[in-house]
């Protein structure tokens, strides 16, 4: 499988001069190494960003209200012939 991509000369400097630094058959392997570490620096940033977010707040149980089976009988009703 083959990918190309485009340098800017000024903008991508740096990354010119870096190939150009190698032999014809040398580019894939270091660029392969090259993009391997990257990812790999990627991967450990996001997973500290994991481990230090902070922890959602999980919220608080409401508590059942205490009534009646009268007036809870009553409520539904009124639930239902409104609905």
């Amino acid at each position: 499988m083959r990918y190309s991509f485009r340098l800017k000369e000024g903008r991508d400097q740096d990354l010119i001069a870096w190939l150009e630094s190698f032999g014809e058959g040398e580019r894939s392997t270091f660029l392969r190494q090259a993009l391997r570490t990257g990812i790999q620096a990627m991967a450990s940033k996001v997973d500290k960003e994991i481990i230090n977010k902070p922890v959602r707040k999980v919220p608080k149980i409401i508590e059942p209200v205490k009534i009646s089976k009268e007036e809870a009988e009553s409520k539904l009703n009124n639930l239902v012939n409104n609905f």
